[in-house]
């Protein structure tokens, strides 16, 4: 290999290591509790009536780390996502609750924003989605499960 050639190689490794390694100091991986999950819904149940439309939404206050919301996202798919904020997962208020109109998910603590369908980050300081559940779903059963 030629001195030119092994200069050009050592420079561009040196540049893809720079980059891999710098970033936003906030880039962490969020520590969402992992808390055993495995819940069954039946939507024959009054309780849960409000998921038998897309975009309806119920609220499981005692699953999950900080509760789960379940959403209808359309006739066939089901999601739950855990409603622990994912910017400071220490900040005991840190709590995502559905906002007014339904549309969207935010935190009273840091403001940010999640898209309520999927759980998405749209609003920062935030950059993590919020923590998202399996599931699984025949039309009148839905699973809840990790």
């Amino acid at each position: 290999m030629t001195k030119g050639v092994l200069t050009h190689l050592l420079l561009f490794l040196g540049m893809k290591s720079l980059f891999m390694f710098s970033g936003c100091k906030n880039n962490r991986t969020p520590l969402i509790p992992n808390v055993p999950v495995n819940i069954v819904l039946n939507l024959g149940n009054p309780l849960y009536t409000n998921l038998n439309v897309p975009g309806g939404f119920v609220i499981i206050p005692d699953e999950g780390s900080r509760g789960m919301i379940v959403v209808r996202v359309d006739l066939e798919n089901i999601a739950a996502f855990d409603l622990h904020c994912t910017f400071d997962v220490q900040d005991p208020c840190g709590k995502a609750l559905p906002d007014q109109n339904g549309l969207k998910i935010s935190c009273a603590c840091c403001n940010s924003e999640w898209n309520l369908l999927s759980g998405e980050v749209i609003k920062t300081p935030a950059i993590y989605p919020l923590h998202s559940y399996r599931t699984s779903f025949d039309g009148q059963i839905v699973r809840i499960f990790n």
